[in-house]
């Protein structure tokens, strides 16, 4: 959330008068900054480095990207502004959101990052136990490309984030390559102040229900498990295998069986953790492969809108979205003929609830672009909250909506936003989904499979339909980090609990419980 008294500091400012904002594509990302061009190309191919190594490593293909699927990473101004954006002492932060994946990192020459294979921790002094935005960026990307290339695997939480924390400290070195397995110094409490959280306790436990003091725990400890299965030999192939089994079902405890003796795996760990030397791998830069980035810069009317654009995908309340309303029109006013600070315009409306803007700003950007296929997706929506208000069930009213979602499809096939908004036109308009809405949410899931509303409408649906076993398998990948990777907590792993004991009374009471929980979360943001 923003806070308005942050909002309304931040509009002193609105942008740093007369810098350039310039955008770097590539195949996976959009970076907007105001940035030298040549240091934002850098930077934009250094992620597309950091993309490659990973699949590299993993032995992960690269098919194409969709660009409305690509992640836009806003560089901001600095940590303040971080902190404005997300909360007290975020660095850097993603979202997987329906209108695309988004991440913001603040404005920083890159560090020399170097690691010179010594003892994990050999020094308590300046900054090298500091979270950096950059650290935080590839860390989440990490889990982007994780959910990306793993879709609709449910995986325990301590894997999720210490996979996560194990590529965040790749290195990238001046002859082009990358190393991987460097250690999170910013983790190091975590490795060495604390005992609660044995291997065996990550393993075979509920995830689920950790404590606080577990959960600050499992991020270091994750990446020390993953760096020793990734590199000692004698536990090549062991991961994988604990994985497919807690996907084919078998309970924690019978998956980790896999690994032999847990005390054994935990005095290794311990060896392991303090060698003096720690093992690293690198990817040469001739195995490196990327397409060419192209940098551009932004229209005036862009320009201009980026600091509302900035803040509206952040996130905003009740209050701050007026705010930004407020911005986003007074740009709008002074480009009408520019289509992306109209789009700005009416995406900041649709926040603020005005509807009647937020149509009129979409149909300006029709009329002047009509191959715009943003532009469909928030008439749409405009039109669709206004019906829903009304409580219409006018069928021609609900047919001249879904158009909007139809076009936006037909410009943009790949786009999950216009297939979960067809999908929800029928539920607003109090129509039973038809088979085709259906099979588009189910797409939309495939798109994006990182983001939980989509697939806690998957999981509804199919339980819906009677379908448990796949709903089961879609609530899954959330269910198992319940309390920590969605804001749903326990109601998340309640129905999956119901789901697995098949009572239709229990599994109705969770879903009713769930739906109730998303409800006051999205009348809240």
């Amino acid at each position: 959330m923003i806070r308005k008294a942050l909002i309304a500091l931040l509009l002193v400012f609105p942008g740093v008068a007369h810098a350039d904002w310039y955008e770097a594509d590539s195949r996976h990302f959009a970076v907007l900054s105001k940035d030298d061009p040549k240091h934002l190309q850098k930077y934009a191919e250094q992620l597309e480095r950091f993309d490659e190594a990973m699949r590299v490593l993993r032995g992960i293909d690269d098919p194409p990207v969709a660009p409305i699927n690509r992640v836009t990473v806003f560089v901001v101004r600095d940590a303040t502004e971080i902190e404005s954006l997300a909360g007290y002492g975020v660095r850097g932060f993603y979202k997987a959101d329906i209108g695309g994946p988004v991440a913001f990192v603040p404005r920083q020459a890159p560090s020399k990052n170097s690691f010179s294979g010594s003892r994990l921790f050999t020094s308590t002094s300046g900054g090298q136990f500091d979270l950096d935005g950059d650290s935080v960026l590839r860390h989440e990307y990490a889990h982007h490309f994780m959910f990306d290339n793993y879709p609709g695997m449910a995986l325990p939480f301590w894997f999720v984030e210490g996979f996560a924390e194990f590529h965040a400290t790749a290195i990238f070195n001046d002859d082009g390559s990358v190393t991987f397995g460097a250690p999170p110094t910013y983790r190091a409490a975590s490795l060495i102040d604390r005992d609660r959280l044995s291997v065996r306790d990550m393993l075979t436990s509920d995830g689920r229900r950790m404590d606080l003091d577990e959960v600050s725990e499992v991020y270091g400890r994750g990446w020390l498990l993953i760096h020793y299965m990734t590199f000692a030999p004698s536990r090549r192939g062991q991961l994988g295998s604990f994985l497919r089994l807690l996907n084919q079902g078998k309970t924690p405890v019978e998956a980790a069986k896999v690994f032999g003796d847990l005390d054994v795996l935990q005095r290794e760990l311990v060896k392991w953790m303090t060698a003096p030397k720690i093992t690293v791998q690198t990817i040469p830069a001739a195995a490196i492969k990327i397409q060419p980035v192209t940098v551009r810069k932004l229209s005036d009317g862009e320009a201009a809108a980026m600091p509302a654009r900035i803040r509206t995908k952040a996130g905003v309340d009740s209050s701050s979205a007026l705010t930004v309303l407020s911005m986003a029109r007074k740009i709008g006013d002074q480009f009408p003929q520019d289509t992306a600070a109209q789009i700005e315009l009416s995406e900041a409306a649709l926040d603020a609830k005005d509807y009647a803007t937020a149509r009129a700003a979409a149909s300006r950007v029709i009329a002047i672009a009509p191959t715009v296929e943003k532009a469909y997706i928030l008439k749409g929506r405009a039109e669709m909250a206004i019906a829903k208000a009304a409580q219409s069930s006018d069928s021609a009213t609900w047919a001249a909506i879904r158009r909007n979602f139809i076009k936006a499809n037909h410009l943009e096939n790949q786009d999950p936003e216009a297939l979960m908004l067809f999908y929800q036109s029928y539920l607003f308009a109090g129509q039973p989904p038809t088979a085709s809405s259906k099979a588009g949410l189910y797409e939309a899931l495939d798109l994006l499979p990182d983001e939980p509303r989509l697939r806690l409408a998957a999981t509804f649906q199919y339980i819906a339909d009677g379908e448990y076993q796949k709903a089961e398998a879609a609530l899954a990948p959330i269910a198992y980090g319940a309390s920590h990777t969605n804001r749903f907590g326990h109601f998340t792993a309640e129905l999956a609990d119901a789901l697995q004991s098949g009572d239709k009374t229990r599994i109705e009471a969770a879903v009713t419980a769930l739906k109730r929980e998303r409800d006051k979360a999205d009348a809240s943001d």
